[in-house]
């Protein structure tokens, strides 16, 4: 399952055959709201808000769901801000009867029939889990209120080259706690940095040196705890001195 954001409304989600293979559902069961398929749509919109930044912030979903062959299936998820035009987008849409039959077409493949079926079940399944996502994410909110938001500090490194770059640069000067995760699927290093032992301003030129290798990720409890879920935790004594060693 890959997630693209193509745009600050609109993600791109793409499951092909191995993605339901490995979840043991039948593509019928994604529309009918299982609790694997639930579990999968909670997933889906927790890796959006988690690697691409898009939450629902409570908006209306309109779901597209396009059948590319038999094993692939992409899914748009679009955030509409204006009720009206969601209602436009569907009012062309008129229950198939005979009077409206047209000259024979093509059969669909059966993919894609079974998206027709079912692609309002599934359209309202997909909102109520992003619905109850955005409730949790909101009370994880609520809770990192409490503590000093600038306490805390995660950044995400594409390679271990970068890693041990920016830790040969800061290792000799921070203070802090490190927690170093590893993204097994996807390769990528998330390293979380605490402000304990320094200034404000001496954490900042620290988070500005690993922006310079680096890219911000979220670091509240709510994704604090989704890269303890699906991350390898990398841990051992001195961890910074270590990585600096392979610069």
């Amino acid at each position: 399952m890959t997630i693209e954001r193509l745009s600050d409304t609109q993600i791109r989600c793409t499951l092909n055959k191995q993605d339901l293979q490995e979840r043991q559902l039948q593509l019928s069961e994604l529309f009918y709201g299982s609790e694997k398929a639930k579990e999968l749509f909670h997933d889906l919109m927790q890796m959006a808000s988690y690697e691409c930044g898009f939450d629902t912030e409570d908006l209306p979903l309109m779901i597209e769901a396009i059948p590319v062959d038999a094993d692939c299936l992409v899914l748009v998820v679009t955030k509409v801000e204006d009720s009206d035009e969601l209602d436009s987008r569907f009012s062309n849409f008129t229950p198939f009867t005979e009077k409206n039959n047209q000259p024979e077409k093509p059969a669909m493949p059966a993919l894609a029939d079974e998206i027709l079926n079912y692609f309002s079940q599934f359209k309202e399944l997909l909102s109520k889990k992003a619905s109850e996502l955005s409730s949790k994410t909101e009370a994880a909110e609520e809770d990192d209120s409490k503590t000093p938001a600038s306490l805390v500090k995660m950044y995400r490194f594409d390679s271990l080259q970068a890693l041990s770059r920016f830790a040969s640069i800061i290792a000799a000067h921070y203070c802090g706690s490190v927690k170093l995760y590893k993204n097994a699927s996807g390769g990528a290093y998330y390293l979380l940095l605490d402000m304990l032992g320094h200034t404000a301003e001496e954490f900042n030129k620290l988070c500005n040196i690993a922006s310079e290798y680096g890219n911000s990720v979220p670091a509240n409890n709510a994704s604090l705890l989704y890269y303890q879920e699906h991350f390898n935790l990398i841990d051992g004594e001195n961890l910074l001195e270590t990585l600096a060693r392979l610069s």
